[in-house]
């Protein structure tokens, strides 16, 4: 008997000093060792400015609105949708829009569909897909040491930088946002100030802005990626971070800053697309469930939320608006809850673009009524909104 209190004594002293030893090393790696890279030059000296982008609809009387949502890997069903767009019109995203805002995902999708090679051709939803499971692998990517080491994200961030700035590099070159064919808007989170910042490419600093550092930025979701800290000679460097937690959709943002700019117009026509995620609670989780129960439900709440907040409200600005005729579309696919935004396997990209598809398919008559829309010569006649949408 006493051998074996002995022996367990000895286990529990093993176990102890296992332990210790693991939180030291945790600790010693993410507060002396890792190093993330978190800052990049954003912006130019003031004397190599160009001039931002003219905020002009291609008819004056109408402004067609394209707003993208985050999402991560989900944004491959975005792709779809905007894909089917392209192949119904015979038109290019940019052709068919004259505004554009993205968050997130979002935002890598908006700057990508407004980019022009040397031949004066834009990136087709097409090009994009193709390029985007291998694209999100690469960002979504960190050695299985740091993984170990941060508790797989639990006390540091669980990517790495590194990735991700060497895609934006290769993507975008030195590209700035004033280089793009389209007005863009893409809200910002500042982690130092717990303040929302949108970047505008019809103002002359957001125009300068460089595509790689800002979209690097708009994507690094809190506590998954270190903030970058955007560096340049004309304003206060300052830590940005991913919008998507609290402002998913930026479908309201782009609406207001549209009809701001753009007072001449009475037509607007707002396309969203995104995706939700099913998330299902059992009832006694829901009755009697702590933190932990309740994590993802809460992500996928203030995910779903946000957008379904934007999608009530400009429904119903439809039938309130005055002098203008708003028509809204939105088109979200709900994502399989085992597939969630940051698996990047072979088998979640192909799912949630076949999801993606068949929303596509499903929905044939409203996008060819969007596609209707948004290549009418004309902006159609004033008429009462159909309140089925």
């Amino acid at each position: 008997m006493q051998e074996l209190l002995w022996s367990l004594n000895l286990l529990i002293l093993a176990v102890v000093l296992l332990v210790t030893l693991i939180a030291i090393a945790v600790i010693a790696y993410n507060r002396f060792i890792v190093r993330y890279e978190t800052e990049w030059v954003a912006w130019p000296d003031e004397a190599d400015f160009i001039e931002p982008i003219v905020l002009l609809p291609d008819n004056p009387k109408r402004v067609r609105i394209l707003s993208i949502d985050g999402g991560a890997i989900h944004g491959l069903a975005s792709l779809e949708i905007l894909h089917r767009l392209e192949q119904e019109s015979g038109r290019s995203i940019a052709e068919m829009f004259d505004f554009v805002a993205g968050t997130s995902t979002g935002a890598i999708i908006a700057t990508q569909l407004l980019m022009q090679d040397e031949h004066g051709n834009t990136t087709s939803a097409e090009q994009i897909i193709q390029n985007y499971h291998q694209l999100s692998d690469k960002i979504l990517s960190a050695p299985l040491y740091h993984r170990l080491l941060t508790l797989n994200g639990l006390v540091g961030p669980l990517f790495l930088n590194r990735t991700k700035f060497q895609a934006a590099r290769l993507t975008y070159g030195k590209l700035r946002m004033g280089d793009l064919v389209r007005p863009l808007l893409i809200p910002l989170h500042t982690k130092m100030a717990l303040e929302t910042r949108v970047f505008r490419n019809w103002e002359l600093l957001d125009a300068n802005t460089y595509l790689a550092p800002l979209v690097s930025a708009a994507t690094s979701v809190p506590a998954l990626f270190p903030s970058v800290r955007l560096l340049g000679s004309v304003r206060d460097d300052a830590h940005y971070g991913d919008a998507g937690p609290f402002l998913n959709s930026p479908s309201h943002y782009a609406f207001v800053h549209a009809r701001v700019h753009n007072p001449q117009a009475d037509q607007f026509i707002l396309v969203s697309v995104g995706s939700r995620v099913q998330v299902e609670m059992s009832e006694e989780a829901a009755k009697y469930g702590g933190i932990i129960q309740w994590a993802r439900p809460l992500m996928a709440m203030a995910f779903n939320g946000q957008s379904d907040v934007n999608s009530e409200l400009l429904t119903h600005l439809e039938n309130v608006q005055l002098y203008i005729h708003l028509n809204t579309f939105h088109l979200h696919v709900e994502i399989p809850k085992q597939w969630d935004s940051f698996n990047k396997t072979d088998a979640a990209a192909a799912a949630i673009s076949h999801a993606g598809k068949q929303y596509a398919t499903d929905n044939h008559d409203k996008i060819t009524q969007i596609v209707e829309l948004l290549t009418a010569k004309d902006a159609p006649p004033t008429m009462r909104p159909d309140s089925s949408k």
